[in-house]
């Protein structure tokens, strides 16, 4: 995912000049979007960091851990 996507992505939704930090990747990317306004969101999209969702995040132990 690229600033030119992210782009796209938030211009479907009814934010004023959002500005976006990435936060972290697993099995999301996570961002934190700060509208003009000083709103904060967390925008999370779907994106496995292991092909085929094979990932500790799909253990038993990855989710037990993700839930503390």
């Amino acid at each position: 995912m690229n600033d030119q996507h992210l782009a796209e992505l938030l211009n479907r939704y009814d934010l004023d000049r959002p500005e976006t930090a990435f936060l972290r990747h697993n099995e999301n990317r996570a961002y934190r979007v700060t509208a003009a306004s000083g709103t904060n969101y967390l925008l999370r999209i779907h994106d496995p960091f292991v092909e085929g969702m094979k990932g500790v995040q799909h253990t038993r132990a990855g989710i037990a851990t993700s839930r503390s």
